[in-house]
């Protein structure tokens, strides 16, 4: 079988067009292959070349070398040189073409690329206008590996940055070309043949090319050289180019001047199998490629490519051997005894150290544990480690770090599952609610032999609406889900708290409940006493069970108590003891006195105790000279509680019904003018804004009632009142009662209110 082939030059000036003139044509050569021809075939000298060049400076001219596609799903072989310039001084060359119908290959299984430098293409047209038969293109040059291998050295810069713009080229119909920049175009040829021994067969036989044109943007080729002169004509089309430009300093090398009329080129990281190919090139062993294909993967599969680089004895990088590692993940199944040997040996130090590495993102360390486990590489000593780091990147973001490889450990190894399972019962305890979340997105069983008392809790944990009304009865119900006794392992005790109550803090009634059914003991050892203390603190002045539990807390943890923390508790507790009755003289000052003990005291403890004071200052039975010594204390919160206690409305009421009520309060909120600000202002208000309105409405008989109730404290008293009461004495009385125009009478009344 003979190759259909032709050669032309440039029609002669004068013709219509710049087209071709095919000087030698092979019988079969369809005519629509020759037009297409006429696109695809011709000669610019570079920039720099002589107008009429001489035979030694013809020789230095690149040579255009291309395979093409042609319309008909066949393609098109040439090699083109120039041989001068015509008289009018325009450049004449020849091209020598060999034409490859569809599906078929050149004789052999020879690559286009490996016909490069073959004898057979002709410079002249044969004699007789006839082609010479040419039943095949020899290929001395065939990829000599240790040229290729040498120019892989030189080229190393750019070597990924090609390689992945070559599999973009062969995965992606609309991919950049590649655009090559050199000063010779047989360091394209060279470029061309490092494609071809990287990529699939089939993609090599079709991979299109031309070594050299001046006019890239009219290329149509998969890979296009040009001159440095030439890169320029792609400016503002970048996106349809990847431009690799050999003239300037490339990726990684000391940062030189580029010259300006060069267009930037590499963009991004090159993938992993990019940066392997280049790998393996430069370690002078391409027939890795041809290897590869014997193991499952892709062909563009990085860890393939790395395996059979491990096989081989061939040094890899991090990066190389990070892609082996993932391809045992993958690929379980083709891994033979002597190549799980052969990777465990050579991945074992890396895995446990990327095992051990807290840097490693977490996720990326349990696969490598994965790894490691195929490989039978014993890393018994690392997994508590990992599984703690493992627990705290599922604690702070589920489904972050409940990855896929992650889930596949967690079934397959046991003793993972069992460590994860205790670092994430710790930390349950540590915070119950975080835990609960994660097990409402992850579901992790707890099949196994182990107690994890904190994660059953968590995951019986009910919501809010279930615990209904009745926290208690759902403590224990979460603790029972547990599986301990409180008295066994106190710690469940905190966690039930924190489940049921959640920031919230128990009630007073609660907080007694709970210690009177367990005891002090696993409050204590739990931690958990803190939240009855803080149930103490934070109950509402109007919660009558806070003074009671204040003195459960004083009597259970004395030892336990910060001195600020027990005056708040005393504080308390002396307002159940004005409640009950059982507390002596002395109550203002012995509020003053622990209010002080207690700072910063919380509001609703001075809400108990101030309010406690006030309302027994208020009840007809108070003692003597309790009155006084509030007034005298100068704590402006303590008068203001007095004051909103006497502004109630069961005071109101009392005053309405009782006329010996009246003189009382009208006796003691005239007591004292000037003793101090807070005090002036309250029982003037008092006296406008509570009394004046009662006794106005009240009828002659109840006045004359409290009149004579003033009369047995003191005659001056029934004169005050009946100043004070007088219509239009409001202004004239409020001016004598604080102070102004008056001096302090020493038979001011000395029973106290």
């Amino acid at each position: 079988m003979n190759l259909a082939q032709f050669h032309c030059t440039p029609a002669p000036p004068g013709a219509d067009g710049p087209g071709l003139r095919f000087t030698a044509i092979s019988p079969g050569v369809p005519r629509t292959v020759l037009d297409e021809a006429e696109q695809l075939i011709g000669y610019e000298p570079p920039r720099s070349a002589p107008p009429r060049p001489s035979a030694s400076e013809l020789a230095a001219f690149p040579a255009v070398f291309s395979h093409s596609s042609l319309a008909d799903g066949g393609r098109l072989l040439a090699r083109t040189v120039c041989t001068g310039a015509d008289p009018s001084g325009r450049s004449d060359f020849h091209a020598h073409c060999v034409h490859l119908p569809l599906d078929t290959e050149l004789p052999g299984g020879v690559l286009p690329i490996a016909t490069w430098r073959s004898p057979q293409w002709a410079a002249v047209t044969p004699d007789g206008g006839v082609p010479r038969p040419l039943e095949t293109l020899s290929a001395p040059w065939q990829f000599d590996r240790d040229e290729l291998a040498d120019f892989a050295a030189v080229r190393a810069p750019w070597l990924a940055v090609f390689f992945d713009a070559l599999r973009r080229t062969d995965e992606e119909e609309a991919a950049a070309r590649i655009v090559l920049v050199e000063r010779d175009s047989s360091n394209v040829a060279r470029w061309i043949a490092l494609a071809c021994a990287v990529l699939p067969d089939a993609s090599a036989h079709r991979l299109t090319f031309t070594t050299y044109t001046r006019q890239p943007r009219q290329a149509g080729q998969q890979i296009i050289g040009v001159l440095p002169d030439d890169v320029q004509a792609l400016a503002g089309h970048e996106e349809r180019y990847r431009v690799i430009d050999c003239t300037v300093p490339g990726p990684g090398e000391p940062a030189g001047q580029r010259p300006p009329d060069s267009v930037a080129t590499e963009s991004g990281r090159p993938d992993r199998w990019a940066e392997l190919a280049a790998e393996i090139w430069l370690s002078r062993a391409p027939e890795l490629f041809a290897a590869a294909p014997s193991l499952p993967g892709g062909h563009f599969d990085a860890g393939r490519l790395a395996v059979a680089a491990l096989r081989s004895g061939t040094a890899l990088g991090p990066s190389g051997r990070t892609a082996a590692a993932d391809w045992v993940v993958d690929h379980p199944d083709a891994l033979t005894e002597s190549l799980r040997q052969r990777l465990a040996t050579e991945l074992a130090p890396e895995l446990r150290a990327g095992i051990a590495d807290s840097a490693q993102d977490v996720p990326r360390a349990v696969e490598l544990l994965r790894i490691a486990d195929v490989l039978g590489v014993d890393c018994t000593d690392l997994l508590a480690e990992v599984a703690g780091r493992q627990a705290r990147a599922l604690i702070a973001d589920p489904d972050g770090a409940y990855t896929p490889g992650v889930r596949t450990v967690l079934e397959d190894r046991f003793e993972f599952r069992a460590a994860l399972l205790g670092e994430l019962d710790a930390l349950a305890a540590a915070d119950p609610p975080a835990a609960v979340r994660l097990l409402a997105r992850i579901p992790l069983l707890f099949t196994g032999v182990q107690a994890l008392p904190h994660l059953r809790m968590c995951a019986a944990a009910p919501s809010s609406e279930a615990v209904g009304s009745d926290r208690v009865a759902a403590l224990h119900t979460v603790v029972r889900a547990g599986g301990v006794s409180l008295f066994a392992d106190p710690p469940v005790l905190r966690t039930a708290v924190r489940l049921v109550w959640g920031s919230a803090a128990m009630t007073a009634g609660e907080a007694r409940l709970l210690l009177g059914q367990n005891g002090s003991d696993p409050f204590r050892a739990s931690g958990a006493w803190a939240d009855v203390v803080r149930a103490a603190l934070e109950a509402p002045g109007e919660d009558p069970a806070a003074p009671e539990l204040a003195h459960d807390v004083l009597r259970s943890f004395p030892e336990d108590l910060e001195p600020r923390v027990r005056a708040a508790l005393l504080l308390l507790e002396f307002a159940g003891g004005l409640r009950d009755g059982t507390v002596g003289s002395g109550w203002a000052g012995r509020a003053v006195s622990l209010r002080s003990a207690a700072e910063p005291v919380e509001p609703t403890v001075l809400d108990h105790a101030f309010g406690a004071v006030a309302r027994r200052l208020l009840s007809p039975d108070r003692p003597d000279g309790e009155l006084y010594a509030l007034i005298d204390s100068g704590d402006p919160d303590l008068v203001a509680a007095y004051g909103r206690a006497a502004r109630q409305e069961a005071v109101r009421d009392r005053l309405r019904a009782v006329p010996a009520y009246v003189a009382d309060c009208f006796s003691a909120w005239s007591a004292r003018p000037k003793a101090s600000p807070a005090w002036d202002e309250t029982r003037t208000s008092l006296l406008d804004k509570v009394l004046r309105p009662v006794v106005r409405a009240l009828p002659d008989a109840d006045i004359t009632s409290v009149e004579g109730h003033l009369e047995r404290e003191g005659g001056r008293w029934t004169r005050e009142f009946r100043e004070w009461n007088r219509p239009g004495a409001l202004s004239r009385i409020g001016r004598r009662l604080s102070g102004r125009g008056r001096r302090p009478s020493p038979d001011d009344p000395g029973r106290s209110s």
